[in-house]
């Protein structure tokens, strides 16, 4: 998939947001009329299905973000200095280790930092959204991963990171480990 313009862009987020957004509503109407014989099965599940909402919204964010600066031909010189991470990356490729053996590792980076940056931004948005070590999507992570692409984590999100953290995300586990809950989320639906 390419994204182009900020036109494409901004459509592509709009698309995103519509099925997740339908999706949850349907949701949530179907929890309220549900018969009290399905209202705890349809309240378990919804809460797993807004926190995939939730981590996944993210995630594709991030990467159309990435896909649309990749877009632009822009050069490395000419893109927030965050993005450097992710061209080191890509010349010393995923080597873990650093020792005499793989000293070829550290010719790449001196070539990467010594000549300019004139090479155009090229960027796996894969490998650019990932969270650490395959956390879940908690508040410190999604703080994290704006932080990697250069975009600010804003007082909007810092207002939220009760919710996300101790409902939302707590919910999610315990269900997600077989623990039974019975809580009002009326909140998360509110604000996912």
């Amino acid at each position: 998939m390419k994204i182009r313009s900020l036109v494409e862009f901004e459509s592509r987020l709009d698309q995103e947001f519509a099925w997740r957004r339908r999706e949850t509503s349907t949701l949530k109407l179907n929890l309220k009329s549900a018969r009290s014989a399905h209202e705890e099965t349809l309240f378990r599940s919804s809460i797993v299905l807004l926190y995939a909402h939730w981590e996944g919204i993210v995630k594709m964010c991030a990467e159309s973000y990435i896909i649309y600066l990749n877009g632009q031909g822009e050069k490395y010189s000419a893109i927030n200095p965050c993005f450097l991470f992710f061209a080191t990356k890509l010349k010393l490729g995923d080597t873990a280790k650093i020792n005499i053996q793989n000293f070829s590792m550290f010719e790449r980076a001196q070539e990467l930092f010594c000549k300019p940056l004139d090479e155009k931004f090229k960027v796996d948005p894969s490998i650019s959204i990932s969270t650490r070590e395959n956390q879940n999507m908690t508040s410190s992570e999604f703080k994290y991963l704006l932080g990697k692409i250069g975009l600010p984590y804003l007082t909007e999100f810092e207002l939220k990171e009760k919710l996300i953290d101790e409902q939302l995300l707590r919910y999610r586990n315990q269900i997600a480990h077989g623990e039974n809950i019975h809580e009002d989320i009326s909140d998360l639906y509110e604000t996912f």
